[in-house]
């Protein structure tokens, strides 16, 4: 399973560095993946959002990742037991993000320029509080890992302090997407070598 700290953007690993425009229009991406299960779905609570992401990883992790999820979240969460154990592991995403987010110990840089990494723009559907839940999530992830990438870019961390730094957030979207897709329960040894701190 591919991991948010281990994409590098473009700009880094000693290439030239040049802040592309503010004003330039974001890359507008084709539909994301399983757009099927969604179209599918009639649900009373339907809400259409664009975003624009920064970083490459939660791009890919949103065209992935999220239609799926979505979709089994949906029907998952008819069942109240299970729409709580959803609702558990979103909060434990959204929980270790704040901590990360609010940790000055980790992110004492300030307001760093992110305006070189490439960014993507996508349309997509929610069909549950559960899914606007996953899409806050990996927003929010997205802001934090541009400031990391810029940290990183400017010599004020290393790759490998950025990838301590965002681990526990990585550990905890495997567990909620674990939980959300009903996946396979993973060892902590197989969930640690996936989140490259075996």
């Amino acid at each position: 399973m591919e991991q948010f700290a281990d994409t590098y953007p473009m700009g880094l690993q000693g290439e030239s560095h040049r802040a592309s425009s503010p004003s330039a229009e974001p890359h507008v991406t084709p539909g994301l993946k399983n757009q099927d299960r969604i179209t599918e779905i009639r649900s009373r609570m339907l809400a259409r959002q664009s975003v624009t992401l920064r970083t490459s990883y939660c791009s890919r992790h949103l065209r992935r990742d999220f239609n799926i999820a979505s979709a089994k979240m949906y029907v998952y969460s008819l069942n109240r037991k299970y729409r709580q154990k959803i609702a558990e592991a979103l909060s434990d995403l959204h929980w270790q993000i704040s901590i990360v987010d609010a940790d000055t110990t980790l992110l004492p840089y300030g307001d760093l320029d992110v305006s070189w990494l490439q960014s993507g723009s996508y349309d997509l559907v929610m069909v549950s509080a559960e899914s606007a839940s996953m899409f806050r999530a990996l927003r929010r992830v997205d802001n934090l890992v541009a400031r990391l990438h810029a940290a990183e870019r400017s010599g004020f961390i290393t790759r490998e302090q950025r990838r301590e730094i965002i681990a526990p957030i990585n550990m905890a979207y495997v567990a909620f997407k674990q939980v959300s897709m009903k996946l396979s329960n993973k060892s902590i040894e197989e969930l640690l070598s996936e989140s490259n701190l075996a």
